[in-house]
């Protein structure tokens, strides 16, 4: 088993020969069962469909670069928070006349560690890009326009997230456990297996004791199809001690109705 450093060093690694590194010494980072799901919702993807993507992000008309700010481990799996910079060789102005425009995103992949410390998955959750950076980064796919839409729109399953937080931090159980399907799993903190949803009462009676309280708090949420990312943080409050706070990367699914089908949750370490 790894450490977490160690977890975090893979990732490291993939994205410094990203950048520096010939396709072929970059796609030895991975398993030859490696699959992507990027953006997810698109579906998974064997590693050979992706050799498209990485000689079209690496012309000099596009010249991507990214950097992680941000690599939460749990179990076999990290979270990796990262920002992309491209120039697509448009002429800039003021001082950018010379370099040219950039275009900054902020994105989320979610890596899985084999046992000899190669990355067998990735899912990344990214924002919707305007048509001609989509036409640059997904060569190989369809754009959105030509996917039929998904059962529930963004504002609806954002909306969710919120009634999620909302109903858990007023206390009233009942009200939030409605928010999930009959049969949703969670995995809290992501690394301990899946659960049923109900065996959550254990964690909200622990945390909503008079004595101890968490409060649950976002900042930024990422739809992808019928799934979300939302970065957001715990605060616990216990008796007699400073507030301590976490952040958290919490993973949702959702059904053609808007219930919550499975709930994961990837936290810092403390």
């Amino acid at each position: 088993m790894f450490t977490s450093e160690e977890m975090r060093g893979i990732v490291r690694r993939h994205i410094d020969l990203w950048k520096t590194a010939s396709h072929s010494e970059w796609r030895a980072c991975f398993t030859p069962e490696y699959t992507i799901e990027d953006p997810v919702g698109t579906g998974k993807r064997p590693m050979g469909s992706y050799e498209v993507e990485w000689q079209n992000m690496h012309t000099d008309a596009l010249r991507l670069d990214m950097e992680p700010y941000r690599l939460i481990v749990c179990g076999r799996e990290i979270v990796a928070d990262l920002r992309a910079v491209t120039q697509l060789g448009e002429r800039g102005i003021g001082p950018d006349a010379k370099t040219g425009t950039r275009n900054t995103l902020s994105y989320t992949g979610i890596y899985t560690v084999d046992d000899a410390g190669l990355l067998c998955a990735n899912r990344t959750f990214a924002d919707p890009v305007p048509d001609h950076l989509w036409q640059a980064f997904y060569p190989t796919l369809p754009p959105p326009c030509e996917r039929p839409p998904p059962a529930r729109d963004a504002s609806q399953i954002r909306q969710a997230i919120e009634d999620h937080l909302f109903f858990w931090n007023l206390g009233r159980w009942e009200e939030w456990r409605q928010r999930f399907r009959a049969d949703a799993v969670i995995e809290t903190p992501v690394g301990v297996g899946a659960s049923p949803v109900d065996s959550a009462i254990d964690l909200w009676e622990r945390t909503h004791r008079h004595e101890l309280r968490r409060w649950l708090g976002c900042h930024r949420v990422i739809v992808c199809g019928m799934e979300a990312l939302a970065h957001t943080v715990c605060v616990d409050e216990p008796p007699e001690s400073p507030p301590r706070a976490v952040s958290r990367t919490e993973v949702f699914a959702f059904d053609a109705e808007g219930y919550i089908a499975s709930w994961r949750v990837f936290e810092d370490e403390l």
